[in-house]
């Protein structure tokens, strides 16, 4: 989806971002469940403050528009916006009414009016079906595989059990979701993965980011505390190169009893 900023508007920038994703998600270019960027990486692509993009999530959040989730970040809400209650009825009335009565003062008829909304509603919703129809026959199919893993990494302290690697497209973008489970054999007490190891996912000569920004959130699966004996799973997500090189995934233990050990990912 394309973002355009109007920086000398009177209208708030975070107001301006929050109606482009409405946009994006009334014309069907943004589905339920896809992923948006982080508040960080859109800031950053359209040159905003990061304050500026958190407002906009977290008003856009409260509508019901989007929502956290916790291995894939901010998504578009899954199960779909809410449709229009007594409350957002109450709430188009008053948003309509200084329209309409500037539209009077300036002598605009009642089917003039009428007209003006139903080109602009019609904008939407025959675009959509234009656009869904043209894309069954010219868009080429997303990539999306599920690689199903079943490597064992044993350490000193804990083992590593591979579960599997997705690989899919979004925005143009090409992720992978890594799921294995971890075991704690014999750390005294019960510990996070954070505290076992590190992960260094590699494709090519570059070292991948962890997008949903596990490695900060005290939240996530690399914090859940598993006690010895205990098996917990974890899950990462990861912006890739491309769809096709070969993926290396190195883990790295903190303890002094152990090397590193990798497992290379054929995603082709």
């Amino acid at each position: 989806m394309y973002i355009k900023l109007d920086f000398e508007a009177e209208k708030p920038i975070y107001t301006q971002l929050m109606e482009q994703i409405i946009a994006g998600i009334a014309k069907k270019e943004l589905l339920p469940g896809e992923r948006l960027p982080s508040v960080r990486s859109l800031a950053a692509d359209i040159g905003i403050n990061l304050h500026t993009v958190n407002k906009a999530y977290q008003e856009l959040k409260q509508k019901g528009y989007i929502l956290s989730h916790r291995q894939r970040g901010v998504v578009i809400h899954p199960d779909g916006i809410p449709p229009a209650d007594q409350e957002y009825r109450e709430h188009l009335r008053e948003t309509l009414h200084p329209i309409i009565a500037e539209s009077i003062t300036r002598q605009l008829s009642l089917d003039e009016f009428t007209e003006i909304c139903q080109d602009i509603f019609h904008a939407y919703v025959d675009k959509e079906d234009k656009e869904g129809e043209e894309k069954k026959e010219d868009e080429p199919k997303k990539h999306d595989k599920k690689i199903e893993l079943d490597d064992e990494i044993l350490f000193v302290n804990f083992n590593v059990y591979m579960d599997e690697a997705r690989i899919y497209e979004e925005n143009g973008k090409v992720y992978m979701d890594l799921s294995f489970d971890w075991l704690n054999t014999s750390f005294e007490d019960s510990t996070t993965f954070m505290r076992a190891a590190g992960i260094d996912v590699h494709q090519g000569d570059q070292l991948l980011e962890e997008i949903t920004d596990a490695y900060n959130d005290k939240k996530s699966d690399v914090y859940f505390p598993n006690a010895v004996g205990g098996k917990t799973g974890v899950d990462l997500t990861y912006e890739l190169v491309d769809s096709e090189s070969e993926l290396k995934i190195v883990f790295v233990p903190w303890d002094q009893y152990d090397d590193s050990k990798e497992l290379i990912i054929n995603i082709n």
